[in-house]
């Protein structure tokens, strides 16, 4: 039996079903440069409690 390509193995992979933990890739989606609060988080969580308050 002839041994199989590293692209043969990835394609026999994905039909089985197998998946492998990448750790080292770069989160997708957009880069998160922002820490602290966003105007819509503060706002939320003035509306919970306000919400909260009035129960």
């Amino acid at each position: 039996m002839k041994r199989l390509t590293s692209k043969e193995m990835q394609k026999l992979e994905r039909q089985m079903g197998i998946s492998k933990a990448v750790h080292d890739r770069p989160p997708v989606g957009r880069p998160c440069v922002f820490y602290g609060k966003t105007n819509k988080q503060s706002r939320r969580e003035g509306r919970m409690i306000a919400k909260y308050y009035n129960d």
